[in-house]
């Protein structure tokens, strides 16, 4: 081998050093990279599963929250009911002209829901005689009622 094509083989050798420590540096600062894209996406997935346990804790809460308003709503309706059988029972021992008045300032006032409720727990027979007491005065209202008291359907 000549002394040319000796340099010749060590100018080679070290730009192929140099391009395998150029490419080693761009490689050490890739992995870098990773690591630190892998630290910042692990940093992540940890505050996810805090926002996750969050979320878990607040939704239990919530649930419960609801499960209380259920049972809420159950109760008042019972004392609703319970309240509207003892008026439809104090009703039953009205006349019914006077009970019939009352009934039609109630469904003049927006309140004929209740009207319809309180017909509806009475005995049958004064409620009839309610009816047909509304009806002589005020015949839309007692049709209007009888309507509402069809569909009326008990909540048991």
């Amino acid at each position: 081998m000549t002394e040319r094509e000796l340099q010749n083989l060590i100018y080679d050798v070290r730009e192929k050093i140099r391009q395998n420590q150029q490419r080693e540096k761009e490689l050490a600062k890739e992995a870098e990279r990773i690591e630190l894209a892998r630290q910042g996406l692990q940093e992540d997935v940890e505050r996810l599963n805090e926002i996750g346990a969050t979320l878990d804790m607040k939704l239990l809460r919530l649930k419960e929250k609801e499960d209380q308003l259920q049972q809420m709503i159950i109760d008042i309706e019972k004392a609703e009911r319970t309240n509207i059988e003892r008026l439809a029972a104090t009703y039953d021992k009205m006349d019914p002209s006077q009970s019939g008045k009352i009934m039609m300032n109630m469904a003049a006032n927006n309140q004929m829901a209740d009207v319809v409720k309180i017909l509806y727990y009475m005995n049958e027979r004064n409620a009839a005689r309610v009816l047909g007491e509304i009806g002589s005065t005020q015949p839309d209202v007692a049709a209007a009622l009888s309507l509402q008291l069809k569909r009326v359907r008990q909540g048991d």
